[in-house]
């Protein structure tokens, strides 16, 4: 059917591919960490960079918070990012670098199409 290739996607390729800087500005990064454990068993093994140059937009999602105890605050902001590709192996394990920020990756969604990836972050400051 002719109009099934319309079907697949909101957006046709061509127009994506010509909005692209505009709807993604920005470049991005995935870092995998290498095992490795502390004496008191916490992760702390190398971060290596696993995907580059992956168009992106990133902006604030709704509100953020700040955890406090008696010596510190931790200033918790949450984002999401949408990658114009669909990225299958992405995983919460996995950490996402972005305008100069580095953020934990909480949750990973891939569109229906398999044309796009939406990425729920955290940025941890303390």
């Amino acid at each position: 059917m002719a109009g099934s290739a319309v079907a697949r996607g909101l957006f046709h390729p061509r127009l994506q591919a010509q909005l692209a800087a505009r709807f993604y500005p920005s470049t991005a990064v995935i870092q995998t960490q290498a095992a490795g454990q502390d004496d008191w068993g916490q992760p702390n093994g190398a971060w290596t960079t696993t995907l580059t140059g992956l168009a992106c937009r990133i902006w604030p999602s709704k509100g953020s918070s700040e955890p406090r105890s008696a010596d510190q605050t931790i200033t918790i902001a949450t984002h999401r990012a949408g990658l114009n590709s669909y990225q299958p192996t992405i995983t919460t394990a996995m950490r996402f670098v972005c305008d100069g920020e580095t953020y934990n990756i909480i949750a990973v969604e891939p569109d229906s199409q398999h044309e796009q990836t939406y990425l729920n972050l955290e940025i941890v400051t303390t």
